[in-house]
This record gives C-alpha cells, structure tokens and sequence, in this order.
C-alpha cells in the first residue's frame, strides 16, 4: 500500500479549519484518521481496531488481566470479552487462572501473536509515518502526555 510521505503531504479543503475547530474536533478527527489508517493494515489480517489495541496492550506487558486489559485499552467489558474470545480463537492469546485468586484470569500474548504483532506493528508504522514526521509525532505525545489515563 502506497502512501504520501509526510513531506509530501498538502493541506486540501477536508483539512481546511481543523485549526479553527475545537480541541474536541480535532482530536477526534485526527483519531479518525488514524484508525482509518490502522484499519486499512488491519482488514488484510481479517482483525479489528479493537483486536489490535488488545494487542498491542499485550505486546508490551508479561500478561494482563482482563480488568487491566481493559483499562489499557478503554474497551468496554462485554465487548472485550468478544474481542478476547476471538483471539484466543486464532491462536494470538491465551488465558491462565491466577495462581493467587482463581476468579483472576490473566491474558497473555502467544508466540503466533507475539509474531502477528510484529508484522502488524510496522505496517501500521508505515501509515503513521505518511501522516506525521517523527518530529511532529514527539510533539503530538508530549501535548497528550496529560490525558494519558494508564502508562
């Protein structure tokens, strides 16, 4: 999948205002552009925004439980639940009763997922890249660095 570099970008009339909009509009419309970026990768692994943020949550942690899971990714309980299912459907998660607290399930990331990921993780880099400069994305973390409701 091609796209424009960051440096070839141009300004055209659908982002025209977005620096007149309020804050609220213009976080959700460049969220909306990067999940329809994120998408795009997504759709050829037949997974969701949804299954990837739960994934992605994963990736950077020695297993979750779905509590935590969920504050991580602000997806709903029952929907992440679905989420979950699917996923250890196809093999990329897994799940352990805890040790100390039976009712405690933890969620892990597989080896299969651990590799998915991988793969997806730089597709997705690609995307971001043809939107935003290395530079602009550190500019754009550190203004969010005080919404940031988990680390």
């Amino acid at each position: 999948m091609k796209y424009a570099t960051a440096g070839e970008r141009s300004v055209g009339k659908s982002d025209s205002g977005i620096l007149d909009a309020s804050l609220t509009t213009a976080l959700v419309r460049a969220a909306r552009m990067a999940a329809a970026a994120a998408e795009k990768t997504l759709a050829a692994e037949n997974l969701t925004l949804d299954h990837w943020m739960t994934l992605e949550a994963l990736a950077s942690t020695e297993g979750l439980t779905m509590a935590e899971l969920r504050d991580r990714t602000g997806t709903p309980a029952p929907t992440l639940t679905r989420v979950a299912d699917k996923l250890v459907s196809l093999a990329l998660i897994y799940r352990e009763v805890g040790e100390d607290d039976r009712r405690k399930v933890r969620v892990f990331l597989s080896s299969r997922g651990k590799s998915l990921h991988k793969r997806v993780a730089a597709d997705i880099r690609v995307a971001e890249e043809s939107w935003l400069t290395s530079k602009e994305e550190v500019k754009l973390r550190e203004g969010l660095r005080p919404c940031a409701p988990f680390r």
